[in-house]
């Protein structure tokens, strides 16, 4: 063994005389000589590496005597050195302050994130970049602790909910304020092109948002799009093309399975049988006519294709020091899965700076957005009119009268002609006889003038003028159900329209005292008016629909028009003073005063405080000893913000108008609605947080924890009044929520340029506790209702010492079975016997659904509803993993969901299964059967016990006559997703040099590739009738989310 080791040294050695290697030596350390382990030391254009050991020391060999080593380390500046010959080479390394350093956008300023004492999160835009979608706040979800971004479903140009915190707002908005570039507005992010956002900044705890006061206790979102560079005039184009497909069907009964459900439906009416005989066959031919048939997918026919997606950006900037702009046109055509549906964008930006000597900096932006979103979609309409639920029900086979082929080019299905109650149309055409539209057009006008006024003292003026229009476009034409079912085409015209003018003022004061003393002072003044404008107008029984809409006045039955208008004001003074000693000790504070239009004459102005204070422990000399540890910060806070999300007039006594019939006429009427509250006040949360920042081994592994709690009080709540007042409610300020949570964020470099090679990591989790504190005066709960059509009772409940989101309804216990049955084998009727609970209503037969008796009464009423479940998760997070490795590029970005329940209401309306001609979801063929393998109805208990011997699916009827809530249509929500996959290759610059192209990259993107979940329905992240915020996670005619794949090109010139 001693002998093979010596062949191989002397092998090794003659190869490295014959390659004539250099062989270098050395160490690596700090500023401070402190040796330091694990920097990658390479050669520069091979990326051949290696890594320093305990004591710093690193031996490397090349067989260039001209070759450059590359000595790189997490938190310390890259440096080059050239070996020349020399066999010994010793470096030292000097701290990268970038990291710590690094610029973060707060309420009306900057700041260094080691300064930081709020809890503020942030991602930059290229990881936003990544994913292909219209609206950039979809690429927000999962990518910072304790934001929860929801998208109602996958309609093409819809807009995403966000909640920061859980929200505390019961019956009022919980979305948080969004900055854009320094100007505050309400209305989304749907305005933005996603590739012209340079950082997003989420100001999470009161002393980060109580600076925007009344409007700060949802959180505040700070955007900041790309800014002029200086230099040469550069082009740039961005584009990709890409495919998209629906990540999966529910599976419904097939021709056999469905024309098998009418039989049975049909048997004992004769007249029914003599239907189902004449539409689909005796009995004894229904395998044979059905049992290979495939029938008609509708889900495949509106659903099935590929749709494409492009995106196209042209860009031009440059300029000087002194003046530089950029601008950029950019397209985005989205067509939707579904027939006749899509959303196109375009939106186009100018931004100039310009400095006019040393002193002076004056910034305009002019952006405009046009978006237009087009098709019927899927959640419009109740229970009767759905179009999901359309697609779903529509019978899958014609029958005996035609090809299924005839059923898909039918517009109106012969067999439901005569059911006057039956609302079911073909489902293509009833997507493209529905024409739906919304154009929504936004201008953006921004101006901002910076000016040193005096040494450390500086102004600020910005001024905003936001104008937006959106126009909603409805015509059903003559093959529509609507219009087949109110007399013919119709159609309606709605005009929306809002003004919005932000202007502030600011002086800020920094200076630094005896190299030990650090202050910030901001002093500023902000107003806000807001104006909008409504109109609508509709007419019925176009005689010719030809013209659509363009002519209104042709129809014979014109609606009544409507129209409002209503505006807004607010008036604002604030504060903000921050002071650090000898960098270790940091204090904020800040203070800002409201006025506003929306509260009552005796609470206009509001008044919100914050605290703040941070120690950074790095600082201190007794951490010099643990130099495992990079940096260390403690942070506490403490502040009160308020939410002014509702409503215009809701404190002033409002009027409405109405009709009623005299003398054969309609006569204008008009009439109080609501009782006036002067006390009217905003909500306000207040916020305590935790904080901990800490890194290891030179930021290599940075971890951010924060501790909060929430409390939010003054609640909009309708409280009951005394009947003689002639209103039964008031709107008032009383009850309170609480929020508690714990946030985790973790960023890791786990390999840098090991061999040209770079790996790293972020992840974050937030736990997030809702509770009720207390709601109106005796009062310890209330209820909510989904409202999506059908349901008997109120399906949600907000109880004191339970969280807003709790899913009320029924247990199940199974179903009734035939030995809980008195048989009288004479008349052949089935008698519950006595002691069993039932609902009165609903007399149970064998194969009935069984609910729970919870009062013990022995009745099943509304009084026996419990909790059956609760749509806020146990935590949410994301985790992003980049690679890259020479010019080539990879991210992996995953994101989850755990504990939360969705309300599958799809399911429940799909259980009535008793209807005549609907189609059923395939797990009812499992169900309670009430005839055997001959067609024959089962009355023998014997054999009707054994035909359904472990069966769970109640009988065809057995559901019950009307919709009620119970446990089996509350499912897990959990979810872990592959949200988005991204490989890129940048091309060499030396190749591009020859074609004068500055910079190229091209790459492919998977998005939404796959959901690991238990959830039966499309998609687990779905909430499509939480318009007042009581009741999340309901899935009830969501569109249906896509897995895309996207091909794409970077190009500068």
């Amino acid at each position: 063994m001693n002998r093979f080791l010596l062949l191989l040294i002397i092998v090794a050695g003659n190869l490295t005389l014959y390659a004539q290697n250099t062989t270098t030596k050395g160490v690596v350390s700090d500023a401070g000589g402190e040796p330091l382990m694990g920097v990658s030391v390479s050669i520069k254009g091979i990326g051949k590496g290696r890594s320093t050991g305990v004591d710093g020391s690193y031996t490397i060999s090349t067989s260039n005597p001209d070759a450059i080593l590359v000595f790189s380390y997490i938190g310390y500046k890259t440096t080059e050195e050239p070996v020349n010959g020399r066999t010994t080479i010793n470096v030292k390394l000097a701290t990268d302050t970038k990291t710590m350093n690094e610029v973060v956008v707060i309420g009306y300023g900057t700041v260094k994130r080691k300064e930081l004492t709020g809890a503020i999160s942030s991602v930059k835009g290229e990881e936003l970049s990544k994913v292909p979608v219209q609206n950039v706040a979809s690429a927000l979800a999962g990518r910072i602790a304790g934001v929860q971004v929801t998208a109602a479903d996958g309609t093409p140009g819809s807009n995403p909910s966000i909640t920061i915190r859980g929200g505390g707002s019961i019956t009022q908005s919980n979305e948080p304020l969004y900055v854009i570039d320094g100007i505050p507005q309400t209305n989304g992010l749907g305005f933005l092109d996603p590739m012209d956002v340079e950082s997003m900044d989420v100001l999470k705890d009161a002393s980060a948002t109580a600076i925007y006061g009344a409007r700060g206790a949802n959180g505040v979102i700070l955007v900041t799009t790309k800014q002029p560079k200086a230099g040469k005039l550069a082009l740039s184009y961005d584009m990709y093309f890409g495919a998209k497909d629906i990540t999966k069907t529910l599976p419904v009964l097939n021709p056999y399975q469905y024309t098998l459900l009418q039989y049975e439906k049909s048997l004992g009416n004769a007249t029914e049988e003599a239907k189902f005989l004449s539409n689909y066959g005796a009995f004894a031919d229904l395998q044979s006519l059905y049992g290979d048939k495939s029938g008609v997918n509708w889900q495949n026919e509106l659903f099935g294709g590929t749709s494409n997606s492009q995106y196209h950006k042209f860009g031009v900037g440059g300029g000087s020091k002194e003046t530089r702009f950029n601008f950029f046109y950019s397209h985005n055509n989205d067509e939707g899965i579904m027939l006749n549906s899509g959303s196109k964008k375009n939106v186009a930006k100018l931004n100039v700076t310009h400095n006019a000597g040393k002193k002076l900096r004056v910034t305009g932006i002019v952006n405009y957005s046009d978006q237009n979103t087009f098709g019927v979609g899927t959640r419009k309409g109740n229970t009767r009119f759905n179009q999901l639920q359309n697609v779903f029900q529509f019978r899958p086979t014609f029958g005996l009268k035609g090809t299924d082929a005839d059923l898909i080019g039918m517009e109106e299905d012969p067999y439901l002609q005569d059911d006057s109650g039956n609302t079911l149309q073909n489902p293509i055409i009833n997507a493209l006889s529905q024409q739906r539209s919304s154009a929504n057009k936004i201008l953006n006008l921004n101006a901002a003038v910076d000016y040193e006024l005096f040494k450390n003292i500086t102004y600020r003026g910005l001024v905003g003028l936001r104008t937006s229009g959106t126009k909603t476009k409805i015509f059903n034409d003559s093959r529509s159900v609507n219009a087949k079912r109110s007399g013919g085409p119709n159609g309606s015209i709605a005009q929306s329209d809002r003004n919005d003018w932000n202007y502030s003022n600011t002086l800020t004061y920094s200076n630094v005292f005896n190299q030990v003393h650090k202050l910030d002072v901001l002093v500023g003044q902000e107003q806000l008016y807001s104006k909008s404008e409504n109109f609508s107008a509709s007419s019925n029984r176009f005689p010719d629909q030809s013209l659509g809409l363009d002519d209104l006045s042709q129809g014979v039955l014109p609606g009544i028009p409507t129209s409002f208008s209503e505006d807004e004001k607010m008036f604002s003074l604030f504060s903000r003073a921050n002071y650090t000693y000898k960098g270790r000790y940091i204090f904020s504070a800040s203070l800002r005063a409201d006025g506003s239009s929306k509260f009552g004459s005796d609470n206009k102005y509001g008044y919100f405080p914050s605290g703040a204070f941070a120690w950074r422990v790095i600082e201190e000399d007794f951490m010099k000893k643990i130099p495992v540890i990079s940096d260390l910060k403690l942070r506490l806070s403490v502040g009160v913000a308020g939410n002014n999300r509702i409503p215009n007039y809701l404190s002033q006594a409002l009027f409405q108008s109405g009709y009623y019939p005299l003398n054969n006429e309609n006569v204008i009427s008009v009439g109080s609605r609501t009782l006036p509250n002067p006390d009217l006040k905003w909500e306000k949360t207040r916020t305590q947080n935790l904080g901990l920042d800490i890194g290891f081994f030179n930021q290599r592994i940075q971890l951010t924890v924060d501790a909060y709690d929430n409390r939010t009080t003054d609640l909009l709540l309708n409280a009951d009044v005394p009947n003689l007042s002639g209103y039964s409610t008031m709107l008032i300020n009383v009850g309170a929520t609480s929020n508690r949570g714990i946030e985790f964020t973790l960023n890791t470099v786990n390999l840098k340029d090991a061999g040209g090679f770079s790996w790293n990591t972020t992840f974050n989790m937030g736990f997030n506790y809702n509770k009720v504190i207390s709601l109106t005066s005796g009062n310890q709960f209330m209820y909510g209702a989904a409202s999506w059509g059908g349901l008997q009772e109120k399906d949600y409940i907000i109880r004191v010492g339970g969280a807003v989101g709790k899913m009320f309804g029924y247990k199940s216990n199974g179903l009734y079975q035939v030995n809980e049955f008195d048989y009288n084998p004479t008349t052949k009727v089935y008698t519950l016997k006595a002691g069993i609970p039932f609902d009165a209503n609903n007399v149970p037969k064998p194969g009935f659904l069984k609910l729970v008796d919870q009062t013990g009464d022995g009745k099943i009423n509304s009084d026996d509803r419990v909790v059956i479940g609760n749509a806020n998760p146990n935590f949410i997070g994301g985790m992003n993993n980049t690679f890259s490795y020479k010019g080539i590029d990879l991210s992996v970005f995953l994101n989850w969901s755990y504990g939360n329940d969705v309300y599958n209401a799809n399911k429940l309306n799909m259980s009535q299964t008793n209807l005549d001609y609907k189609n059923a979801f395939a797990y009812v063929a499992n169900r309670w059967m009430s005839i055997d393998a001959a067609g024959q109805r089962v009355t023998d208990p014997v054999a009707l016990a054994a035909l359904n011997e472990g069966k769970t699916i109640p009988l065809y009827n057995g559901a019950g006559t009307g919709l009620r809530l119970y446990d089996q249509m509350i499912e897990d929500g959990s979810f872990l997703r592959i949200s988005n996959v991204s490989l890129g290759y940048t091309l060499p610059k030396a190749w591009l040099s020859k074609v004068k192209v500055s910079g190229a990259r091209i790459y492919v993107t998977g998005y939404n590739l796959h959901t690991f979940t238990k959830y039966s329905g499309y998609d687990p992240e779905v909430s499509t009738a939480n318009s007042t915020g009581l009741t999340p996670g309901v899935d009830f005619g969501a569109y249906p989310r896509t897995r895309s794949f996207v091909a794409g090109v970077n190009v500068s010139f």
